[in-house]
């Protein structure tokens, strides 16, 4: 078999497969994140040409809190701890859910989640689709801006990650204490305004990627949330993306901050 680690957030995932031009390619990809480090999870890929079933947008998922199978139209991963063996279609946005999807799993494990959210410096900026993540982080310089798409929350420290909006791949697998959280906000008053810290948790539970209906995982990741939502000062922030360069968003979260 040839086989890549790689290591995001906290942990390093060792993805081996008989085919090597497929591991080749998910190498380029990741490469920003490869790693040597012993693995936390390996799994097994067999990848596949045509579609496993009928279209399926959210995975049929089984899960007992320590593992489980989750099945989708174009992957089926079975998750034990430590291992995992998967068959997923031949293609980049299949190799990206199915990381997505085990490193849900593995971060409850270590009280974090992947939170729809960009990030720049310490700064969590949670939002869904169209909250205008993409655009924030496409304004931001690239050294600074931690992801654009999922971010990974662990304990009180932001990580980096592989995945950007529009299918970009990430670059910067570094971590930063988290500082604050910033929920985009296009229809509020123009500015950065102080919330209180319900209105924080429930942006972040409302944007936590998860994919169980495990009941401790469930308390597990409102645990983490809320760790969070204690640590950091929260705020709404809401600009014009068209007017408003990076730097005058700086200065305002700044000035919010002193």
């Amino acid at each position: 078999m040839t086989a890549i680690t790689i290591r995001v957030c906290t942990i390093a995932i060792r993805l081996a497969s008989d085919d090597a031009r497929f591991i080749a390619s998910a190498g380029r990809r990741y490469a920003p994140f490869a790693t040597d480090r012993a693995p936390d999870l390996s799994i097994d890929l067999t990848p596949v040409r045509r579609a496993l079933g009928p279209f399926r947008s959210v995975p049929r998922v089984v899960w007992n809190g320590r593992a489980g199978r989750v099945e989708r139209h174009d992957l089926s991963l079975d998750l034990a701890p430590g291992a995992g063996r998967a068959t997923l279609v031949r293609s980049p946005s299949s190799f990206d859910s199915l990381l997505r999807i085990a490193l849900s799993f593995e971060l409850v494990k270590r009280d974090g989640f992947l939170c729809h959210s960009a990030a720049v410096d310490g700064w969590l900026f949670p939002g869904l689709s169209g909250a205008g993540k993409s655009t924030l982080g496409c304004a931001t310089p690239v050294k600074r801006l931690l992801a654009d798409e999922l971010v990974g929350v662990v304990g009180t420290r932001l990580w980096g990650t592989p995945f950007r909006g529009d299918f970009l791949p990430g670059k910067n697998p570094v971590s930063r204490p988290l500082e604050a959280i910033l929920l985009l906000d296009r229809r509020g008053p123009r500015g950065v305004t102080q919330v209180p810290k319900a209105a924080a948790l429930a942006r972040l539970l409302q944007c936590a990627l998860y994919f169980g209906q495990h009941p401790g995982d469930a308390r597990r990741i409102l645990a983490a949330a809320r760790s969070c939502v204690l640590q950091a000062r929260t705020f709404t922030l809401s600009y014009d993306a068209r007017k408003t360069a990076f730097p005058s968003v700086e200065s305002m979260i700044r000035e919010a901050l002193r």
